[in-house]
C-alpha cells in the first residue's frame, strides 16, 4: 500500500470526482436541490414566488412583515452600501424591475452622488438608534435573517421589539427615499 501524501489532491482526481454525477439524469449540477426548494418554500409560504426566498428582505416581505415600499428601500440601501463601500450581494440587485438610478453608472460624479445618498440614508438610520441601524444593516446589507424568523410559536417580547425596530428603520428609509426622489425630480 502506498503512502498518501498530505495536502491537496491532484487535479486529475478532482476532475474525475466532479464529472462522475454530472451526466446522470436527476442530478443537476447547479441550482437548489428539491429538499432545499421545499425548505425555502416552507420559509416563505406556499403562495409566495420562489425568488423571494433568496434574500432576507424577500422572506420578510413574503411573510407580510414588511410592505413593498420597505422592501424597495432595503434593497436600495443595500445597493447604495455596495456602491459606496464595495462588494456585491443579492440584495443590491433590484429584483422589482423598477429603475432605481438614472443611467450613468461608473461615472465619477454619479458614484460620488450615490456615496452622498448612502451617507444621508445611514444618517436617517442613525437617528433611529444604533440597534435599529445595526438590525437594518444586518438584514439588508449582510443578508442575515434574524433568528426569530425561524422560531415557531409565540415570539418573545425581545423579538417583537426587534421586529418593530426593523420595520421602523425600513419605514424611515422608505420615507427618506421618497423625499429624495421628489427633490431630484
Amino acid at each position: 500500500m502506498t503512502k498518501r501524501r498530505p495536502g491537496r489532491p491532484r487535479k486529475d482526481r478532482l476532475k474525475a470526482l466532479a464529472s462522475k454525477g454530472a451526466g446522470h439524469k436527476g442530478h443537476p449540477r447547479y441550482g437548489p436541490t428539491p429538499q432545499q426548494r421545499r425548505k425555502r418554500q416552507a420559509l416563505i409560504g406556499a403562495s409566495a414566488p420562489e425568488h423571494l426566498s433568496e434574500y432576507p428582505l424577500g422572506i420578510l416581505f413574503a411573510r407580510g412583515l414588511i410592505d413593498s415600499d420597505q422592501l424597495e428601500a432595503g434593497c436600495r440601501y443595500a445597493r447604495l452600501f455596495r456602491l459606496a463601500i464595495g462588494g456585491e450581494g443579492l440584495a443590491s440587485v433590484n429584483l422589482s424591475g423598477k429603475v432605481l438610478d438614472a443611467p450613468g453608472e461608473g461615472d465619477e460624479a454619479w458614484l460620488a452622488a450615490r456615496s452622498r445618498d448612502y451617507d444621508e440614508a445611514r444618517a436617517v438610520l442613525a437617528r433611529q438608534g444604533r440597534r435599529t441601524r445595526e438590525l437594518v444593516e444586518n438584514v439588508t446589507v449582510y443578508q442575515r435573517l434574524p433568528a426569530w424568523v425561524y422560531q415557531g410559536g409565540l415570539p418573545a417580547p425581545g423579538d417583537l421589539k426587534a421586529m418593530a425596530r426593523l420595520v421602523a428603520g425600513l419605514g424611515a428609509l422608505a420615507s427618506h427615499f421618497r423625499r429624495s426622489y421628489r427633490r431630484a425630480a
